[in-house]
């Protein structure tokens, strides 16, 4: 175990508030609108709360809830190294990786209390306690580039190898475990826990949703849209898989009988990229948007229920770079901005 040395900062940035007719209700916050999508009413009031990271350019890429309440953060850049924590009352800390330019991908609650993570081009799995202590686990296979991260049904972390186009598994020992995607180069990155056991991954490249049980037996489902690029993966309260294919700005859900079905955003060019569902499966998703794009087509976080009605909300700090989503223990939802630096919390929705 290596203790690092933590940095805390209480960095609230600005609350604003959107009504259902698109009016900032804060002072600064003209650019922030609420957008009525394919017809439907009046969106409700949405209120946003952002936090600064307080390095500088760290990227905050992925963000999940941890223990007592706090939600936890990687810091994709490459320069960066670090993972950090932030708390409903927004005091924030980051710790250092021990490993240079280990550019963290994904984090996840593991099942021993701990935060467990991915490190691309450190090709590790990392694990921080809840005070900070880093340990780092190598994988076996060289430059598999670890990226999507989750709890399984057996006490073991599942995660995905983008470039070695596997999926692995380590137990809190650290015994490390990997197996073999049947599709070739299928770029394997979001991973997530199906209400069935199995874990159900993107195959980016492969534009299939694949899924993988515990003894390592496979399925794959092949996508109706051609290269459609599905990304970020997360399980509903039917049995059904949700996930983002940021290739062709489309929301995508599988249910258990095998029905696929594709709900394109309002948007264009929006790159879908992580999702979460709420509590009553109504399916949450950041959209990264390219850059270079004209104004009002980034920024967004939208929501698909389970109805299929997609509804965009424009995010509050003006460029493009939605990343990590996820709820917290009390079901609030929190996201990342990559390239505003910042980590953002809807208060009311």
């Amino acid at each position: 175990m290596i203790d690092r040395r933590a940095f805390t900062v209480r960095a609230l940035l600005v609350v604003v508030v959107v009504n259902a007719f698109g009016l900032a209700a804060s002072p600064g916050a003209a650019a922030l609108r609420a957008m009525r999508v394919q017809g439907t009413s009046a969106l409700p009031p949405v209120r946003f709360t952002m936090f600064a990271v307080p390095s500088t350019a760290a990227e905050p890429s992925a963000i999940a809830a941890g223990p007592g309440g706090a939600m936890w953060f990687t810091e994709h850049a490459f320069y960066a190294d670090r993972i950090g924590r932030v708390t409903p009352g927004g005091a924030l800390v980051e710790f250092a990786v021990p490993t240079v330019h280990a550019t963290p991908s994904e984090i996840v609650a593991g099942p021993d209390g701990a935060m467990w993570f991915t490190e691309g081009f450190g090709n590790r799995i990392g694990r921080i306690s809840p005070t900070g202590a880093v340990r780092e686990y190598p994988l076996p296979s060289p430059d598999s580039q670890p990226v999507g991260i989750a709890a399984g049904p057996d006490g073991a972390v599942w995660f995905t190898e983008e470039a070695g186009n596997r999926i692995g598994r380590i137990t809190s020992s650290g015994a490390l475990r990997e197996f073999a995607v049947p599709t070739a180069a299928s770029a394997p990155l979001g991973i997530a826990l199906g209400r069935d056991g199995a874990l159900w991954f993107a195959e980016n490249a492969g534009n299939k949703i694949g899924r993988v049980t515990t003894s390592g037996v496979f399925e794959e489902v092949p996508l109706p849209t051609a290269a459609a690029g599905p990304q970020g993966v997360a399980a509903g309260p039917n049995g059904e898989i949700w996930f983002t294919e940021s290739s062709v700005g489309k929301v995508g859900r599988l249910t258990p009988n095998g029905a696929l079905a594709e709900f394109p955003t309002p948007t264009l060019h929006s790159e879908p990229a992580s999702i979460a569902l709420d509590r009553s499966g109504v399916a949450w998703f950041t959209e990264y948007g390219p850059p270079g794009t004209p104004p009002g087509v980034r920024d967004h976080l939208g929501r698909v229920t389970q109805a299929g009605t997609v509804t965009e909300y424009a995010l509050p700090l003006g460029q493009y770079g939605g990343a990590g989503i996820a709820f917290g223990a009390r079901g609030d939802l929190w996201f990342t901005e990559l390239i505003t630096n910042a980590i953002g919390r809807v208060d009311a929705f």
